[in-house]
């Protein structure tokens, strides 16, 4: 009997602790209060991860306006053709030889601008040799 009344006193005892917990009042202040609707409103945290999403486009877009630069040298190139030609001295045909060598590169530097368009300059050089000792040069600035 006395486990009986020992275990229904403790079990009183918790019921009565439970109770007070759940009933027990606090009086908020505003502060209080905006703070707990700013923590657990999904509105807000709906807002503030947009203003996160806002905060990394805007950062895209600075990184998007800074300049570049871009280069291509092509491998030099040797080719050879052979032509039939006539020889009207002899009256045969003969074969002439064509050997070339280029060499060809580009060089763009790009500057984007906020108002949606794009600055650049251009330079191109390329360079040919032929059998025949001829050379040529080409550079063009743009």
């Amino acid at each position: 009997m006395k486990l009986f009344i020992a275990t229904f006193s403790i079990f009183l005892l918790l019921i009565a602790a439970i109770e007070k917990n759940v009933c027990a009042e606090k009086t908020l202040t505003l502060d209080e209060c905006i703070k707990i609707a700013l923590e657990r409103s999904y509105s807000i945290k709906y807002l503030n991860h947009s203003i996160e999403r806002q905060e990394e486009r805007v950062k895209a877009t600075r990184s998007g306006l800074k300049s570049n630069a871009h280069i291509n040298f092509y491998l030099p190139s040797y080719n050879l053709e052979s032509e039939e030609v006539f020889d009207s001295e002899e009256d045969i045909f003969k074969f002439v030889n064509t050997r070339k060598n280029q060499l060809l590169s580009n060089l763009r530097i790009n500057q984007p601008i906020p108002t949606n368009g794009n600055l650049s300059f251009n330079y191109e050089f390329f360079y040919e040799t032929r059998l025949e000792n001829v050379k040529n040069y080409s550079n063009n600035c743009f």
